[in-house]
């Protein structure tokens, strides 16, 4: 990373437009706090929307195998939570008997590369990574069929959404389908929410899968928009421009090259000179991946691009006297996600721009919540049963087998192309890689798992058999690298 990404604050105002306490309608005094499991956690959004909402809750299991959010979460998280992280917080691994119970809602925003626009997009076949997702799904099941969660939500890209290559539905619509005729202890619905409708000047949209038991009621939209708000709000307009001395040749060289677009751009009125354009810096045009610009709007925050520029279109004066001519600052990304500016304030730029990529957008989560928490303000809540007896048992064996029989489906089947990633999937063995990740339901070890070796004779050729035992012996690596891509990277 270059040094002139470090871009001190120094008596720089990082502005805060939001006031979220104002955005979305009083819920009231709750009589109890919600118990939340969040698998996934992050820097915890969800509970960011909680207490923006006023609604008291405890984190009864909270996951994640990213251990460098400690601090932060042990400060933020409401007293009486349950905190596991690093390879204790590894979804894959948990033993469904440990769970902290009794839990009354379950919120989650799982690993999205394996359908995210520039990640892998190997979906569950594909990639590891999506058994995180099959993980959180399993933990939600349980606590169903023991009488026990009473709502749901896991947050998604739109990639999820798409069908891909060999398949005749997406993986959404396959999860849906399972549900609708497995659970219908629950009302289910899918909705697709743009987080530059919600006051944020970020152009991320996010899919949410929505889940309310039946016994309480219908289940109700999300909030309307809380409207727009430009980029500029978010942007500190006295922090230092870009030091190009600091840059590699390479960024200096892209550097010159998009101000030359920049320039061309304003000659074709393509844009005007009140505009902000932000651009990635590390890349280039003509490359596989390019360069774009974003006008007024700052594109999807990952954790991949770290080297997000921001530009104003006075280019007569020289950069030290331009209003923008920097990168987009670690604060700034933090507000663009509706989190405040000093979140993790104190640790390095590289893991804030991570925990920011990551993170679920803050208003997005108060508009899917509240409507929901409504619902169980007047609803009862009480423990449910064991998560180990027959009930439990034969719908997570249903739910093993269905989403086995959709890996198989596609194993056999060349994925998306993908420049960074191998020219062939790896073939997935006659028992689909479910089988290679299965996680025990009774009581045991919690870091247990079987790892089996696919089938050599069912491989259509040597080398894609090597592939896939290689790919086999490195999934539960992958799985404590899952965490680190969790709901927004690479999207």
């Amino acid at each position: 990373m270059p040094s002139a990404f470090v871009t001190p604050e120094g008596d720089a105002v990082i502005p805060e437009p939001n006031v979220w306490e104002k955005q979305a309608p009083k819920l009231g005094a709750f009589d109890r706090p919600i118990r939340l499991a969040l698998p996934c956690v992050g820097i915890d959004g969800c509970g960011e929307a909680f207490s923006k909402l006023g609604v008291p809750y405890i984190g009864a299991h909270v996951m994640d195998i990213e251990d460098r959010y400690r601090d932060h979460l042990c400060n933020h998280l409401p007293k009486g939570s349950f905190l596991l992280l690093g390879d204790a917080g590894d979804v894959v691994n948990l033993d469904l008997a440990d769970l902290r119970r009794p839990i009354e809602m379950l919120c989650s925003g799982p690993p999205c590369p394996p359908w995210a626009g520039n990640g892998c997009r190997g979906g569950l076949a594909g990639d590891p990574r999506a058994q995180v997702f099959v993980g959180v799904m399993r933990q939600m099941l349980a606590l169903i069929s023991a009488n026990e969660l009473n709502a749901v939500v896991l947050e998604n890209v739109r990639g999820i959404l798409h069908v891909q290559e060999g398949q005749t539905q997406s993986f959404m619509s396959q999860l849906l389908s399972f549900l609708q005729e497995h659970v219908s202890d629950f009302n289910w619905g899918v909705c697709v929410l743009q987080a530059s409708d919600y006051s944020l000047g970020q152009s991320r949209c996010r899919v949410f899968l929505r889940g309310l038991r039946a016994t309480i009621g219908d289940l109700p939209d999300p909030l309307p928009p809380f409207g727009k708000k430009h980029l500029k709000e978010f942007l500190a307009t006295n922090l230092p421009p870009v030091d190009t001395k600091a840059l590699t040749k390479t960024m200096q060289q892209n550097l010159r090259d998009a101000e030359n677009d920049i320039k061309e751009m304003l000659k074709n009125k393509e844009v005007g000179l009140e505009d902000i354009l932000v651009f990635p810096l590390d890349r280039a045009s003509g490359k596989t991946y390019q360069r774009r610009y974003s006008t007024n709007i700052c594109p999807t925050l990952t954790c991949t691009n770290r080297y997000l520029f921001v530009a104003s279109m006075d280019l007569a004066k020289p950069p030290e006297k331009r209003k923008f001519w920097r990168f987009l600052h670690p604060s700034e990304r933090m507000v663009l996600q509706g989190f405040s500016k000093d979140t993790l304030a104190g640790k390095s730029d590289s893991l804030r721009v991570q925990a920011s990529g990551n993170a679920y957008p803050v208003p997005l989560l108060m508009a899917v919540l509240h409507p929901i928490l409504q619902k169980l303000k007047g609803a009862k809540f009480s423990a449910g049963g064991n998560v180990d007896d027959e009930r439990v048992t034969t719908l997570l064996n249903k739910f093993e087998a269905y989403m086995e029989s959709c890996a198989n489906h596609t194993s056999n089947v060349k994925g998306p192309k993908n420049p960074k990633g191998p020219k062939k999937r790896p073939a997935a063995g006659p028992k689909g890689p479910l089988k290679a990740m299965k996680m025990k339901v009774k009581k045991g070890s919690a870091n247990t798992m079987k790892v089996k070796k696919g089938n050599a004779k069912a491989m259509k050729g040597k080398k894609g058999h090597e592939k896939a035992v290689r790919s086999m012996k490195a999934a539960k690596t992958a799985q404590k690298l899952a965490y680190r891509f969790m709901s927004s990277s690479s999207s």
